[in-house]
């Protein structure tokens, strides 16, 4: 099965051009078309929040059969309220549908504040390669982190997967829906991990329930 992924980008304003850009590392659509079967629609940010911009985001992820929606990282969330809103409206959307959705770095941290949880400012975790546990089985890993935020309050309905050593959440499932956070970021790693690509196909397939 094709899998039709929305994936959802950065945004900055260039002083000097008066231009207002969207951007994705392109490395992290490699991952995800190593990790699945999948055709990508990249998802610009809106330009202005209002309803009109919502509906035509919301029909076009109907039109083109949107089945898993992607929050990419980058960024910290209030800094561009245009990026808020877009990604808010995604997992808004993904809810309604009842579609996957996966947030990786800042992804993971909206979709914990859109659960009602917080953040708190940590150190340690950017640039830095960090060990990271899974709570099943306690195999420890190592992972490139760029995240100067991490969870202080789990949002409701989310459940822990993995940790770092130094105790802060790396990736969270929630308990009913299927939904998938990731802190660190396996797009930047100079081989992609098979644990990691793992991880994404077991999430889309009908095995995703073992990851509880």
């Amino acid at each position: 099965m094709m899998i039709k992924i929305a994936l959802s980008m950065g945004q900055e304003y260039i002083k000097d051009r008066n231009e207002t850009r969207d951007f994705i590392d392109n490395k992290l659509i490699y991952f995800l078309k190593k990790s699945l079967n999948c055709e990508i629609f990249l998802i610009n940010n809106f330009n202005k929040i209002n309803k009109s911009n919502v509906r035509n985001l919301n029909k076009f992820l109907n039109s083109n059969k949107i089945n898993l929606i992607v929050l990419s990282g980058g960024q910290n969330i209030g800094t561009n309220k245009l990026r808020d809103s877009t990604e808010i409206n995604l997992i808004k959307f993904a809810l309604k549908k009842k579609i996957s959705l996966i947030g990786f770095c800042r992804g993971m941290q909206l979709i914990n504040i859109f659960f009602k949880g917080s953040l708190k400012k940590i150190n340690g975790h950017v640039s830095k390669i960090n060990k990271i546990y899974d709570l099943k089985n306690e195999k420890i890993k190592k992972k490139i982190c760029y995240h100067g935020n991490g969870i202080l309050k789990l949002g409701k309905g989310l459940k822990i997967q993995h940790k770092s050593i130094d105790n802060e959440i790396e990736s969270f499932v929630h308990k009913s829906l299927k939904i998938l956070g990731v802190m660190w970021h396996p797009e930047r790693a100079k081989i992609f991990d098979y644990d990691d690509i793992k991880l994404i196909k077991k999430f889309f397939s009908n095995k995703w329930e073992e990851l509880y």
